[in-house]
């Protein structure tokens, strides 16, 4: 039975993505969502995530993924109950089921490792069409942090997008806050629209977990590396995993 709480912002937010659990004998949810974890787990493994309205019932499964302590988490989660909030969003309680697959992935990873196509905010006719690929090494809900062949300097403002099979483009718009090319992330870039933040850091979550689902305009054929790509392995090694 729903519920109605006080519409309270707790102190601390974690971007996510709730997706469908591909099954037939358990209720799910009917498609992939952006949620913020509200809590961590406690003894009984219970939290509790803010949802858009009406999209999670209670007693479905589903699986969710974050980040946490930089690094990608991804559970098998069932919500417990779930309260209206107000303003189209649910406080939904759910209980983490198993993670534990997931946490020897997890471990390896120490950056995310994704390919971007970049262009410009400009009005250079040429460079606003110009596609660039920068590679995404950490993210969260207020913004991004990458690596590109291509410079940039402070106050440069980009459109970023990730091709992904089977999702339509959602590109996100970056203003440069942050550049020193002595430092592992050597670009850090803020979201200019909030509201899409919550719905792009999704979609890196979604690359992170589903690799073989990324896709480049510039790659060729057979699954090859971009030569900036290439370039980039052989001038700083495997950034993506550490050494095991």
């Amino acid at each position: 039975m729903r519920s109605v709480a006080a519409n309270t912002s707790p102190p601390e937010r974690v971007a996510a993505s709730a997706s469908p659990i591909q099954s037939e004998q358990v209720e799910t949810i009917p498609l992939t969502l952006s949620v913020q974890l509200l809590t961590q787990p406690n003894e009984r493994g219970n939290l509790r995530l803010e949802a858009p309205a009406d999209l999670i019932g209670e007693e479905s499964f589903f699986a969710l993924r974050y980040f946490v302590n930089g690094r990608a988490r991804r559970a098998v989660a069932q919500a417990l109950r779930v309260t209206g909030a107000g303003g189209g969003r649910d406080i939904v309680t759910v209980r983490i089921i198993s993670d534990t697959a997931v946490q020897q992935r997890e471990a390896r990873r120490s950056t995310l490792g994704v390919a971007a196509r970049a262009r410009r905010v400009s009005d250079d006719p040429v460079e606003a069409v110009r596609d660039l690929e920068v590679e995404l090494v950490d993210a969260s809900r207020t913004g991004l942090g990458f690596d590109s062949l291509v410079p940039f300097v402070h106050g440069d403002r980009l459109v970023i997008d990730l091709d992904l099979l089977g999702q339509d483009p959602l590109p996100a718009e970056v203003e440069i806050v942050r550049h020193d090319a002595q430092l592992a992330t050597p670009y850090g870039a803020r979201f200019i629209d909030r509201e899409l933040a919550g719905p792009f850091f999704a979609r890196v979550l979604d690359a992170v977990w589903n690799e073989s689902a990324v896709t480049s305009s510039s790659a060729p054929r057979g699954g090859a590396s971009t030569p900036a790509a290439a370039a980039r392995q052989q001038a700083r090694g495997l950034r993506t995993r550490r050494s095991e």
